[in-house]
């Protein structure tokens, strides 16, 4: 019953999606691919070891993992997926072929299978789509889930779903969770105990931008030109503006040499965020305005380009994750401790909650309920209290007590499909001395 309802509303709903889709730059692109009008791989003839996640955060994750599989199999062919084009531009970093994912109905499913052959699919965090993972069982693709978790908000609706989703977990190679929580949620939902290892999760295995301290104060100097105090609201969301906007102009009329980057989670949303500055009346810079050696008096930056949000956490000393003051379920917190800046946070945050439980217990974390919360924060951060330096130091220890992730990841990988790795031209079963 389950199953046919979801294969009909598969097969339906993407035609009654589709004036949705029409509407946005982002939703028309690649729209072809949703339906499985792939091109065959950049790779040619080889059969390409194929990752999927679902947006920018689930493939940023699956990055370490390929590049560590990249030092066991030199020119390792990977396709990536993504069920967003945010994923696609992460995935692009590691790949020159990247797709959309087909919505899931056979019917797509099977015309973009006969564009690709795959060694095995390994696939991120909760992208269990039961009609993709069938038709490749069918074809005898190993498929492992890495990454693997469950938020508060989204178990009870996959445990209705239960009768329909047991038999394709039991089918997994491997489930590797971040922890104890997702390993008994997933139990829960039917797998089996032995396909289940809690490896954690390889996107917290973050590499700093920037690790030279003269590499970081150069590229500092191209936004301010003096020591000032920097907060980045990095991955900031719609509505998030609401908070932050007012209370930014309120300190900044007070201390005008406060440093404030603001990081749109998309780039679809650059203009959106340069319209609400000016209606809070703050003067701002676009970074894409200005060159190399060119920082001006601004306090504010807008953060208009792509791949800088990591390096601008170097030399700031708090960044605040988009995502956690409306309820978008949060973005990656370790990213800001990883690069020395004390972790700030909404009271929502689901989608990492038991990081964000390892950073409470440490004391590692700043957390926000409301405006005046902001302005004491803000004027923390101004008057270089103490306390910003050691919830940076305690962040930066716990972002270093949970890396490891992905090598246990890449070990169970080769366990769970042999044949997918090949090491100096053999598979990596065999013995290597």
């Amino acid at each position: 019953m389950l199953e046919g309802i979801y294969r009909v509303g598969m097969l339906v709903g993407p035609f009654a999606a589709l004036p949705a889709f029409w509407a946005s730059a982002r939703g028309r692109r690649k729209l072809s691919e949703r339906f499985g009008a792939w091109e065959p791989p950049a790779i040619g003839q080889e059969r390409p070891l194929w990752f999927h996640g679902a947006s920018f955060g689930e493939v940023n994750g699956l990055l370490p993992i390929i590049r560590a599989l990249g030092k066991l199999e030199e020119h390792l062919p990977v396709l990536l997926s993504a069920t967003s084009v945010t994923g696609l531009d992460v995935g692009s970093r590691v790949s020159q072929s990247i797709r959309l994912l087909p919505f899931d109905h056979p019917l797509w499913i099977k015309r973009a299978l006969a564009k690709v052959s795959p060694r095995a699919f390994i696939f991120g965090e909760t992208e269990v789509w039961p009609m993709l993972l069938d038709e490749l069982t069918k074809r005898c693709v190993p498929c492992v889930l890495v990454n693997g978790r469950i938020s508060d908000r989204a178990f009870p609706r996959y445990m209705r779903w239960k009768s329909f989703l047991e038999p394709r977990l039991k089918r997994l190679a491997r489930i590797c969770v971040s922890g104890e929580e997702a390993r008994e949620r997933f139990m829960a939902l039917g797998a089996e105990a032995h396909q289940i290892v809690i490896t954690g999760n390889a996107k917290y295995d973050l590499t700093p931008a920037l690790t030279d301290r003269v590499a970081i104060q150069l590229f500092r100097e191209q936004f301010f030109p003096d020591d000032r105090p920097v907060i980045v609201l990095g991955s900031l969301r719609p509505g998030e503006e609401q908070e932050w906007f007012p209370v930014l102009r309120s300190i900044l009329e007070e201390h005008p040499l406060l440093g404030v980057i603001v990081a749109p989670r998309h780039k679809e949303r650059f203009s959106f965020f340069s319209e609400q500055l000016a209606a809070h009346r703050i003067s701002f810079r676009r970074r894409s305005d200005f060159t190399t050696r060119n920082a001006g008096n601004e306090s504010v930056i807008l953060l208009d380009t792509l791949g800088e949000l990591a390096s601008v956490y170097s030399f700031a000393d708090a960044g605040f994750v988009g995502g956690t003051l409306r309820d978008f379920g949060g973005h990656n917190p370790l990213e800001p401790a990883a690069h020395g800046a004390a972790v700030v946070l909404g009271p929502y945050f689901q989608n990492a909650g038991e990081v964000v439980a390892r950073l409470r217990s440490e004391r590692a974390v700043f957390e926000l309920s409301g405006q005046e919360s902001l302005r004491r924060l803000l004027l923390l951060i101004i008057g270089r209290d103490p306390s910003i330096s050691e919830v940076r130091a305690r962040g930066l220890e716990v972002w270093k007590s949970m890396q490891g992730a992905t090598e246990r990841v890449v070990a169970e990988i080769r366990q769970a499909a042999p044949s997918a790795i090949l090491v100096s031209g053999r598979g990596i079963g065999s013995t290597q001395r």
